[in-house]
């Protein structure tokens, strides 16, 4: 399997297993969200249908208490008096309060009147036994909801005068039926009021949710349900939020997937190319393009770093063997001359017997030997110093029994050893084929550079050559045409430059280098 693959299959699982605990951990919060808000709704619900049973109760106790503390009532309890029965306890009052229970009491719990009536539907009816046995009870005032055959509000109050200053004649008893309709006409929505099937709250889910609230009597006993349903919106919502949420996850991760590929493949391309340069790499000069700092381009970086090396060392390796060959060249040319003047002395001295033969061949020896010592430091590459241009000419002058003269300072150029034989082969160039029997040397000190005019006073160099005499083995009298382009390779080596100069009595070569 390609990297490319293993990379997207690494992907595809990651955003896989992240999306699907996203998933599951959403699902498991909008569910838990959802139960929060349902259970609300139902709380808010359930407080309405109890508030509005504590409504009916209030109204019922005021109703109660404003004919308990009338005066004429008062006076009833110990008249009896028929009138007041007439004007105020007939049927239309009974429908007017919304009542169907109304009874009077004497301080001994003895009946002085009852009377029930259904003023929802406009008859008559008994006084449930019930009642009869919950009027046995009463010992104070009180209001709440009592099990008479079916769930009923009550209201129990003292008869007093207005001004209730004088004591308790008796009690007085309203009542009236729970019915379902009054509640739902509260509330707003519609209740039940049913046989209890359960002592707690409870509800349960279907295409709505059922709830059943307990109602409590005064003596805390459940004595019938409340029962209403409730649209579970929230369900849908989160249903919904559910769906959304599960599509957007799909959607982000599948792009995650193309983002992150689509990144790493670009990265994987990078490192491609990297491997794509080097290996249709031909010249070490070029490089790598860098862009951006990440790890891959550290990696560039550290790459073309390392061609910068195996450049220098090329360069190196180069140097060295352009050193090689033109201390080959050299020997060639300078050796081969020193040798065939010692040939020359020799035969000349055999001939004669004269010790001045001797000892010019002595002394072309000992030039042979700094020759060869000058040619191990090009060898070995010894780094440029500063060398005095004026020592350096006494010391090639003293090979030559020529006149010569110097004109400067002690000026200073940055050279090696090379140097020596750039001077010797220009002074040996002006002899041995311009003929001179005289050269003067005339430094100049020009800012950073160092410029040295070796000016010889011999034939000169026809115009037609001026162009060829710093070639590789252009020679114009048979020699092998190496000594100035010897001269001038040195001179291009330490970073100067070599030229030619032409005047009627001969000719100059004029060497500017940096200065020591």
């Amino acid at each position: 399997m390609s990297v490319r693959r293993r990379f997207l299959a690494v992907i595809v699982f990651t955003i896989l297993v992240m999306g699907s605990v996203s998933a599951v951990f959403t699902v498991f919060t909008m569910l838990s969200l959802s139960k929060e808000i349902g259970d609300r709704v139902i709380i808010e619900k359930v407080e309405l249908v109890n508030s509005a049973l504590d409504r009916e109760i209030d109204e019922i106790d005021k109703i109660c208490k404003d004919w308990a503390y009338w005066d004429d009532t008062y006076e009833f309890i110990l008249s009896r008096n028929q009138e007041y029965i007439k004007s105020n306890l007939v049927n239309e009052t009974f429908i007017d309060i919304e009542m169907n229970y109304i009874i009077f009491l004497d301080r001994q719990k003895k009946v002085v009147w009852a009377g029930a009536y259904d003023w929802k539907n406009g008859t008559s009816m008994e006084i449930p036994e019930e009642l009869y046995e919950f009027i046995k009870s009463i010992d104070s005032e009180f209001k709440g909801i009592v099990d008479l055959q079916s769930p009923t509000f009550v209201a129990v109050r003292n008869i007093l005068p207005s001004e209730g200053s004088d004591e308790a004649r008796g009690w007085l008893i309203f009542a009236r039926k729970v019915y379902d309709e009054q509640i739902s006409a509260l509330v707003g929505f519609p209740v039940q009021i049913v046989s209890p099937r359960f002592t707690a709250l409870s509800y349960f889910y279907s295409d709505n949710v059922t709830v059943f609230l307990p109602v409590k009597d005064i003596w805390g006993n459940t004595v019938a349900n409340a029962v209403f349903s409730v649209y579970p919106f929230w369900l849908e919502l989160s249903s919904n939020s559910i769906k959304i949420v599960l599509i957007s996850v799909v959607i982000t991760a599948s792009v995650l997937t193309f983002a992150i590929f689509a990144m790493l493949d670009r990265e994987l391309r990078r490192i491609l190319s990297v491997g794509m340069f080097l290996k249709e790499l031909k010249d070490f000069r070029e490089r790598i393009s860098v862009r951006g700092d990440d790890e891959i381009s550290e990696l560039a970086k550290n790459i073309n770093m390392l061609l910068e090396r195996i450049e220098r060392t090329a360069q190196e390796l180069k140097t060295l063997n352009d050193a090689l060959s033109l201390t080959n060249k050299i020997m060639r040319h300078d050796i081969k001359n020193k040798v065939a003047a010692i040939s020359l002395f020799a035969e000349l001295g055999s001939e004669s017997g004269e010790r001045k033969y001797y000892d010019r061949i002595r002394q072309i020896c000992e030039d042979i030997v700094r020759t060869l010592s000058r040619l191990r430091g090009l060898e070995e590459k010894e780094g440029m110093r500063s060398l005095k241009l004026k020592e350096v000419v006494e010391e090639v002058m003293e090979g030559y029994d020529v006149e010569w003269n110097w004109k400067g300072g002690e000026a200073a150029v940055l050279a090696d050893n090379g140097i020596y034989t750039v001077i010797d082969n220009i002074v040996h160039n002006s002899i041995t084929h311009g003929k001179t029997k005289r050269v003067d040397f005339e430094v100049t000190d020009i800012g950073k550079t160092v410029e040295l005019r070796i000016k010889d006073y011999g034939v000169g160099i026809p115009e037609e050559l001026r162009d060829k005499i710093f070639e590789e083995g252009f020679s114009a009298s048979g020699s092998t045409g190496l000594g100035l382009f010897i001269a001038r390779k040195l001179v291009e080596r330490y970073g100067g430059k070599l030229t030619f100069e032409s005047h009627k009595d001969g000719a100059i070569f004029v060497i500017k280098l940096p200065k020591g």
